[in-house]
């Protein structure tokens, strides 16, 4: 089974990756490992793998975008009063 992963960095870069497993469950191990690591990485805002066979046909796939996290700006206390 092989491993088609693209990664999206946070500065707009793709990085991509196929590699061969020797069997689907060392391919799917390897899926859940891309997934946790694009999530736990600051570097990578968003991610999509496929376990895919020789012949071309897809497993498994999922895509996983990191939410945008707007932080409000402060209110001065000079704002505030008013």
């Amino acid at each position: 089974m092989n491993l088609l992963t693209i990664k999206t960095m946070s500065d707009g870069q793709k990085i991509r990756s196929f590699l061969n497993y020797p069997s689907y469950n060392d391919a799917l191990c390897a899926f859940f490992n891309e997934l946790a690591y694009a999530t736990a990485s600051e570097d990578i805002v968003g991610v999509m793998v496929e376990i895919i066979d020789d012949e071309g046909h897809v497993s498994k796939c999922d895509r996983y975008n990191k939410p945008v996290v707007h932080i409000p700006e402060e209110v001065t206390e000079s704002e505030g009063t008013e």
